[in-house]
């Protein structure tokens, strides 16, 4: 039996993982699940809840503001000790940089066995992919707290091949400890037109018009996700089409976004946070999806604009370029550093515009690039294969600790 200690890093790609994973691994036998919250933001005190086939546990956050990680680490550990004394095949798996402690200490104390999944890079690692001589011109130790990390850990499963990439060649981190895993997408949400309705309906229940044709967006509005590129482009677009209209799904710096915006007002929908039912009918009524982020690693978006076969526009962030090939399934424009700034990159809205125009513009091209991305999914980033190859890292990483302790 193993027992696995999941610990939640409950932000944006991160949270869904977790969710997607836990579901698929709790049909799995041979496994014991425990989703810890560390500073739980749903229970002030310590709580231990069975829910179903997987045991919560929400560890109280810390009173002060700023923190000792290894006290407190221990002081979990104190409170998860009925839980962990004599487990057998421990594993602790980790989702961010700042578990570090929690992780070590439930090595020392327990036996625990680390993996660790590299969700997000520091931004200016992207830049790395746009320098073709970076290996002598640029030196960084990235994150401390990410470097210690990746260093203490039994095993790293990074999102995307360049993050791996990246880490082994500026961490230093042997190549055998490494395991690139895309992010998997189950089906847990229905894609057949929210529930039974025609599109037409759910265009009248929104109030878009019958004939407009909608450019989504899902995601915070932040720089690095390139919405204010985005709206920039969207600004010629909303001059050279009477028909179009840009939905933004999610909450963010709103007053950049209105920034930016000097035409098409009237064309532009803010939705903020919605419910993950309402997002299902925007994927089934979307013309196009556009994914102009200046970084990214594995995006859920990306998968998920996949899943519901949504034709889309999408940035040349590194992580993305692992998802999409240009004209294949995907119309992907280039990023360029930036003048001001050798460790950022742009995205020119001439360009954003110019491919969104031409994504609107050809059906033909449109039906292509959607039955392209489905397959893609289908074939290469289900939750089926994402469990498996991680199912089959945990089973390793216990086999590697029998085997060292056979030899010695």
């Amino acid at each position: 039996m193993i027992n696995l200690f999941f610990v939640i890093h409950d932000y944006s790609g991160a949270r869904t993982y977790a969710t997607e994973l836990l579901n698929y691994l709790s049909g799995i036998e041979g496994i014991a699940l425990h989703k810890i919250f560390s500073e739980s933001k749903y229970h002030k005190e310590y709580r231990v809840i069975q829910d179903e086939n997987i045991i919560e546990i929400h560890l109280p956050p810390a009173k002060k503001i700023i923190r000792n990680l290894e006290k407190y680490a221990a002081r979990c550990l104190d409170l998860m000790q009925p839980l962990l004394i004599g487990k057998e095949n421990l594993i602790f798996h980790l989702n961010f940089s700042n578990q570090v402690k929690l992780g070590v200490k439930a090595r020392e104390r327990f036996g625990a066995k680390l993996i660790y999944t590299l969700h997000f890079l520091p931004d200016f690692f992207s830049y790395l992919g746009y320098n073709d001589d970076w290996q002598d011109k640029l030196e960084t130790t990235g994150d401390a707290m990410e470097k210690e990390m990746v260093s203490v850990v039994d095993h790293v499963i990074c999102v995307t091949r360049f993050a791996k990439d990246a880490i082994c060649h500026y961490y230093e981190t042997p190549l055998q400890k490494v395991e690139a895993i895309h992010n998997g997408f189950s089906s847990l949400y229905d894609c057949s037109n929210s529930h039974g309705k025609s599109k037409a309906k759910i265009r009248k229940v929104f109030g878009f018009g019958k004939n407009e044709k909608i450019i989504l967006f899902v995601g915070l509005l932040e720089s690095r996700k390139g919405v204010n590129f985005l709206i920039r482009a969207f600004n010629q677009l909303s001059g050279m089409f009477s028909n179009v209209r840009l939905v933004i799904a999610g909450d963010g710096d709103f007053k950049e976004a209105l920034r930016n915006i000097n035409k098409g007002w009237a064309k532009i929908t803010f939705t903020g946070n919605i419910p993950h039912s309402e997002l299902e009918k925007l994927y089934s009524i979307a013309t196009v999806g556009v994914i102009p982020s200046v970084y990214e690693q594995c995006s859920y978006v990306a998968l998920e604009m996949m899943k519901y076969g949504l034709p889309v526009v999408v940035s040349a962030a590194p992580g993305l370029r692992e998802l999409y090939t240009n004209g294949e399934n995907a119309l992907v424009v280039p990023l360029h550093k930036a003048d001001n700034d050798l460790m950022k990159l742009d995205l020119y809205e001439d360009e954003l515009a110019e491919a969104l125009a031409k994504i609107l513009n050809d059906k033909a091209m449109r039906q292509k690039l959607s039955i392209k991305a489905r397959l893609g999914w289908e074939q290469n980033y289900t939750m089926t294969r994402m469990g498996n190859a991680t199912m089959m890292q945990y089973k390793q990483l216990l086999k590697q600790t029998q085997i060292r302790y056979k030899t010695n």
